[in-house]
């Protein structure tokens, strides 16, 4: 489960997954790649999100109430903003061949 290992499979070398302290004390992964030294938001798992989706990243202002993982996407046609990243909706994945199992938990 860790760095979303289940779902996406392992980072790529030579890319590392860093965790750094907001300015709201919360922890946001950033995706370091040693060879090339350089830091990305964007999960390197996922490839491009202008290249493959209508949705684009959204500048927002992260709150102690939002989710550790706070990841705003605005769509580009209907201008529908979202707290999560469309490219780990279920469509997507499915796309992407992920199994995915659904549990009911009691």
């Amino acid at each position: 489960m860790m760095e979303g290992e289940s779902l996406l499979g392992p980072l790529p070398p030579p890319w590392k997954v860093i965790f750094r302290s907001s300015a709201v004390n919360i922890w946001d992964p950033i995706y370091w790649n040693s060879e090339m030294k350089i830091t990305s938001k964007q999960d390197p798992r996922l490839g491009d999100i202008h290249s493959s989706f209508e949705w684009e990243t959204a500048e927002q202002e992260k709150t102690p109430d939002d989710p550790q993982l706070f990841a705003p996407h605005r769509n580009k046609r209907t201008g529908e903003i979202i707290n999560s990243d469309p490219r780990l909706s279920l469509e997507a994945l499915l796309q992407r061949g992920v199994k995915l199992e659904q549990f009911r938990l009691v």
